[in-house]
């Protein structure tokens, strides 16, 4: 568990925090790609932390050299008996290193989990939406410039509008959404089509792996 990587990453979800609260009159898009780099800043922190901990050579610099002419095996030290639990030993190291792994995988298989569910949703859990509404949604998303053809279903229980699926993004209405004004319904559908077309769906599936990843914090 590197501490210092997690001090530096939590520094770094803080500052988008503060950036995207002094945004707060911007557009929502402007405070998205706030968190969305963020995320990915956070996700290749683990990469780019070696990296940045090496120091380069420098041309015309002689190098330290070190020469030492004593055998290998004069390196290997004696066991030493740690005390269980003790910082620093590597058993206490190799303790943390299986609970990351554990933990991410648990949390991994969790979001893979609810991710199936959203797919099962639309599946099972919908029906095809009436022609108008499909029409709807075309000429919102040309509108809105999304260029991709988004599928429109209709809930099998009472909810929230919403975007559900395994790979593709579909957007779910409700039943009641029926007896909505053309214009309470084609407010709900730009609202999920700019969800679609921002890549929330993507966003969010990056901040699921760096839950997983930073899931002691």
């Amino acid at each position: 568990m590197d501490f210092d990587l997690l001090a530096r990453t939590s520094a770094v979800l803080l500052a988008a925090i503060g950036l995207a609260a002094f945004l707060r009159r911007a557009a929502p898009s402007t405070r998205h790609l706030v968190f969305h780099v963020a995320i990915v800043i956070v996700l290749l922190a683990p990469v780019l932390a070696p990296l940045a901990s090496k120091v380069p050579s420098v041309p015309g610099v002689p190098g330290a050299s070190f020469s030492i002419a004593v055998p290998i095996v004069q390196y290997a030290e004696p066991a030493q008996n740690h005390a269980p639990g003790t910082p620093g030993t590597p058993g206490t190291l190799g303790t943390l290193g299986t609970l990351g792994t554990l933990g991410t995988g648990v949390v991994l298989v969790w979001f893979l989990f609810c991710w199936m569910l959203s797919g099962v949703s639309v599946w099972r859990g919908s029906k095809p939406a009436p022609r108008e509404w499909s029409t709807e949604v075309d000429k919102l998303a040309r509108r809105i410039g999304l260029q991709s053809q988004v599928e429109i279903r209709q809930s099998l229980r009472d909810g929230s509008p919403h975007v559900a699926g395994f790979f593709s993004s579909v957007v779910m209405l409700p039943p009641s959404a029926a007896t909505w004004s053309a214009e309470s319904r084609q407010a709900a559908l730009v609202h999920e089509l700019m969800h679609i077309r921002r890549g929330d769906r993507r966003t969010q599936a990056m901040a699921q792996l760096a839950c997983a990843i930073y899931w002691f914090s």
